[in-house]
């Protein structure tokens, strides 16, 4: 055998005994790291509640599927529970957009195709009764389409109640995706 032989072997022997205690220190490192997400939606992972706070608009129901959306957005990440004391998400409704979606020339005048209808709401995680916001999703606006509705011989109608509705459990959504962590974009 040469040398060169026994050098190899002896730093393979020594390798070998470093494997596992290199692998039981990064174990113990990464273990011990703090790590928690930079979104978290409330202290320690807790359960939170949901609550309206705030509704600047009609129909005040939107403000309940705006909840509703929230929870939904909780449930999924086993981070809701009942009630509406503290730590809880509280719900802010701030406005109600509408738009047409397209026009359409109906004899002499020009009628909308269709309705974007958005919905713009922000929630607040406080972890105890007059704290400052733990987190705060900022403003959040969500949109959903309603296309008129024809009968013969009547002029289109929209149902802006149920686009309100749908518009504002999908801005809820967002809400509890973003507090959960999840990316959520406002349109």
């Amino acid at each position: 055998m040469t040398s060169g032989a026994v050098i190899r072997g002896a730093q393979a022997r020594a390798t070998a005994r470093l494997v596992p205690w290199l692998l039981l220190g990064s174990a113990l490192a990464s273990a011990s790291c703090g790590y928690r997400p930079l979104h978290a939606a409330a202290p320690e992972g807790e359960a939170l509640a949901v609550v309206v706070t705030r509704t600047l608009v009609t129909p005040v129901s939107a403000a309940d599927e705006v909840a509703a959306g929230v929870r939904d957005a909780l449930a999924e990440s086993s981070l809701l529970r009942p009630g509406g004391d503290y730590p809880r998400v509280e719900v802010e409704v701030l406005r109600i957009d509408q738009e047409s979606d397209g026009i359409a020339g109906e004899g002499q005048k020009p009628l909308a195709r269709g309705l974007r209808v958005g919905v713009v709401a922000r929630a607040l995680v406080r972890a105890r009764e007059g704290d400052p916001a733990v987190r705060d999703t900022g403003d959040l606006r969500a949109f959903t389409v309603i296309g008129a509705e024809t009968a013969s011989g009547m002029p289109a109608t929209l149902d802006f109640e149920r686009g309100v509705h749908a518009a504002a459990r999908e801005a809820g959504k967002k809400l509890g995706a973003r507090l959960v962590g999840h990316p959520a974009v406002s349109e």
